[in-house]
């Protein structure tokens, strides 16, 4: 029985999916990474398939490739293995923070319900320490085709847990079948 290298490949899977996360600012590494984690996972689903037929339970297993996290990502190794290498789509974002001191100094005026000044006070500019640029880059990366909002990490997490809960099911489905 194929148990053990299933549950190997997994972890496999969990281990580029780390990378991914050290690599997110390389594209061309992340998308090595994530090439690796296609082809671990679908491992796993290759040996479990083998495994059902074997078992008698292809069905068991035709009803799972139905969800649309594994159908999908099932996909997307096919592709990535026999058409064209995975590229996902990245977004880049860039935001910048200014500081910037206007006039010599500014007045505040505290008023009541009225209208009517209540307090008043002139503060006067200090010499103005200048403040760098603060610059914030982060980038994401998606799937083309994947209609929900999650990126290429989260969608890859989810899948682990599918694929966890997949394995978690059939092994108890063999056990209640006395194939365990």
């Amino acid at each position: 029985m194929k148990h053990s290298i299933m549950r190997a490949k997994l972890e496999e899977a969990r281990y580029f999916r780390a990378r991914m996360d050290q690599t997110v600012d390389h594209r061309t590494a992340f998308t090595y990474e994530l090439s690796a984690f296609l082809t671990a996972t679908r491992t796993v689903l290759q040996y479990l398939r083998e495994e059902c037929v074997k078992a008698g339970n292809k069905g068991w297993y035709d009803g799972k490739m139905g969800d649309q996290t594994l159908g999908f990502f099932k996909s997307a190794r096919d592709m990535n293995i026999h058409r064209r290498p995975v590229e996902p789509q990245q977004n880049v974002t860039l935001t910048f923070e200014e500081h910037v001191v206007v006039g010599e100094g500014f007045s505040i005026t505290t008023t009541d319900e009225q209208g009517r000044a209540v307090q008043h006070e002139e503060v006067e500019a200090n010499s103005p320490v200048p403040v760098p640029t603060k610059v914030e880059r982060t980038v994401e990366f998606f799937f083309e085709g994947w209609p929900g909002q999650e990126d290429v990490p989260s969608l890859c997490d989810k899948y682990l847990r599918t694929l966890e809960s997949t394995l978690d099911e059939w092994d108890r489905l063999t056990v209640a079948q006395g194939q365990r």
